[in-house]
């Protein structure tokens, strides 16, 4: 059988973004606002409505910056994954169980079934945001990171890897990193471009940073 792991997350941004706008414009008419326009930055309660104040924090700042990153960086590199290593005859589903398995080891990993493959995508967001964490932290030092977003975020991507592939894996209960084809395409090819570049210019973009 097919395995699935739901609607698209961004399918699910879409719906959400969607309802976020049909709530606001509503919130607007009913408060007397013709068509729902309303400046949300400049307007007084009690104008202002829940949601205008909840959404400034996916505008600009860390937030935005360390969730925006995150959330492309971790939806990449999966695709990229589940692209990559279902040549390898792979599935999603043992993909997700093969992150889980860093903790639990590869086999019971499998036998726990759904639940490890939960695990595992759990783990891998942890990383990503993890990563766009860090990237924004060390940009508020070091301002060549936002100054020049795209080399710095190619080679933050590098590093994520190597990080990655040569420190956390070895220590985890998968042992030693194996290297083939997908991994290749993967790490050191997909890295830089699919997880460090998109931190890197959402850092840059939305981290508030003055020019």
């Amino acid at each position: 059988m097919p395995v699935r792991l739901g609607p698209p997350v961004w399918l699910r941004l879409i719906w959400y973004s969607s309802i976020t706008w049909l709530l606001e414009r509503e919130h607007l008419m009913n408060a007397g606002w013709p068509g729902g326009e309303l400046d949300i930055n400049t307007a007084t309660p009690p104008y202002c409505s829940p949601i205008s104040n909840h959404m400034k924090l996916f505008s600009k700042g860390p937030f935005a910056a360390i969730f925006c990153g995150g959330l492309l960086a971790g939806i990449f590199d999966l695709t990229q994954a589940f692209i990559g290593y279902s040549l390898m005859g792979s599935t999603p589903f043992r993909i997700l169980q093969a992150v889980a398995g860093g903790i639990f080891g590869r086999q019971h990993s499998r036998e726990m079934g759904w639940t490890s493959a939960a695990i595992g995508l759990l783990c891998h967001f942890t990383v990503a945001f993890g990563a766009a964490t860090v990237y924004y932290l060390a940009s508020r030092k070091l301002r060549v990171l936002v100054q020049h977003p795209v080399l710095c975020g190619l080679v933050y991507g590098e590093l994520v890897f190597l990080f990655m592939y040569f420190l956390v894996i070895p220590v985890s209960a998968l042992g030693h990193a194996t290297f083939n084809i997908a991994t290749y395409i993967t790490g050191p090819f997909g890295h830089p471009f699919l997880v460090g570049l998109p931190i890197a210019l959402c850092v840059r973009h939305l981290g508030g940073h003055a020019d």
